[in-house]
């Protein structure tokens, strides 16, 4: 459903009186976007497509496994691997805008553990123009597609209040986020990792 549902979003309209799809807002804690959403969003109907896409993901301070036990302390650093990846990927072209942001509401204080008191988690595909929210517990990652049983419901709505309702709640997390650009990647110690787990940010992404 998912994949149908990208896929018609930067489709052109198949009626005369039917509107392209202007916006187009995902937000996935952990990203690790499959192949196939990625060919949807980047590919070539996407190119020809007015729709913009805004995706909001974690930043590495609020992922919820920053400063964790063991070998998942590494965890922020793969998905921070992956998304750099991605975001080169993106910018290579100049259609469709993708824009990517990272949440990054953080207390001063933290927890014992040092974690910060703030961790996103949120996911989800918001069609503002349309009315059209898809809600559930996918990340539309790999693991999330492939290995979990994940539950997904898609609400339309005409209604002008669910509607509002609808936008206000990714512009709340949005008010807390900050554009990735190239120099979010370089200069920043939470992204610093040894070269294994660079390495395992490639072999680890059918499993993350």
């Amino acid at each position: 459903v998912t994949l149908a549902v990208l896929d018609r979003a930067v489709s052109p309209p198949t009626h005369a009186d039917e509107q392209p799809v202007q916006r187009l807002w995902m937000s996935s804690a952990y990203f690790n976007i499959t192949k196939e959403y990625e060919m949807v969003i980047l590919g070539e109907k996407a190119r020809s497509s007015p729709c913009e896409v805004d995706i909001i993901t974690a930043a590495p301070r609020a992922n919820g496994f920053f400063n964790g036990k063991g070998i998942s302390r590494y965890l922020p650093h793969c998905y921070s691997e992956i998304e750099r990846r991605f975001f080169l990927r993106a910018s290579r072209f100049t259609r469709p805008v993708v824009r990517l942001w990272e949440y990054q509401r953080a207390r001063e204080t933290s927890t014992p553990s040092g974690a910060p008191e703030y961790t996103f988690h949120a996911k989800g595909l918001w069609f503002p123009d349309s009315g059209l929210t898809l809600i559930g517990s996918p990340n539309f990652g790999v693991r999330s597609v492939d290995r979990d049983l994940e539950s997904q419901v898609a609400i339309v709505t005409r209604s002008p209040r669910l509607r509002r309702a609808m936008i206000d709640e990714f512009n709340n997390m949005a008010a807390h986020a900050k554009r990735v650009t190239e120099s979010t990647f370089t200069n920043a110690p939470e992204r610093a990792m040894p070269l294994w787990v660079w390495i395992a940010s490639y072999v680890l992404v059918p499993y993350l």
